[in-house]
């Protein structure tokens, strides 16, 4: 469990046998979000929330894998016709979630990146910047203009990542979510065709 991973991930669609994995990795990732949704046993409620996205129109969730071995994950929500409200939350306590971070039915060419993140061995290859460049990859395919996500302030590799990306910080969004704000969530948002390429 102690290695590190150097080379490249390769990034792909979750499968059912990922699910145990992903959710794992999702809940090393912590904060207030998770303790708010799923109590002390985040790993079973993302597991829940893993399932129920699998082939589901809207939400794509895609693992990054090295060597047979899931090392990161990121979950999409975008908007389509025949679903612009985001999937029913499978605890009550996901849904006060969901409240606190604002996120109600999404807009024609919004996207949401509910989640993401990389197992703590797995960390410093670039292995999350991977995962967010594939997503927002994604979203525009899915017709998707404007890419929003909540990152906690605490978390600076994640927002290091966000500004290196192109996302920069929605004051709107921090505004209509308060609790959010107080419980030290940070709203970004990134305009797709400004992505800036990899260097």
């Amino acid at each position: 469990m102690g290695r590190r991973y150097q080379t490249a991930a390769v990034i792909r669609h979750l499968n059912a046998d990922d699910i145990d994995s992903a959710a794992a990795i999702l809940a090393t990732a912590g904060g207030p979000w998770l303790r708010l949704a799923f109590g002390r046993n985040a790993t079973r409620g993302l597991r829940s929330v893993l399932s129920s996205g699998l082939g589901h129109d809207g939400v794509t969730t895609l693992v990054a894998a090295h060597a047979g071995n899931v090392t990161g994950v990121v979950r999409l929500m975008t908007f389509t016709p025949s679903r612009s409200q985001p999937i029913a939350p499978v605890t009550v306590r996901a849904r006060c979630a969901q409240l606190v971070l604002g996120q109600g039915p999404l807009r024609p060419g919004e996207g949401y990146v509910e989640s993401i993140a990389v197992f703590p061995t797995a960390r410093g290859a670039g292995i999350g910047r991977e995962l967010l460049v594939a997503a927002i990859t994604t979203a525009r395919e899915a017709g998707a203009t404007d890419l929003t996500g909540w990152v906690h302030r605490r978390n600076d590799p994640a927002l290091r990542l966000c500004a290196s990306i192109g996302m920069d910080r929605d004051p709107s969004a921090n505004r209509s979510a308060p609790l959010a704000y107080l419980l030290g969530m940070r709203a970004m948002r990134l305009t797709l065709p400004d992505v800036r390429p990899s260097g």
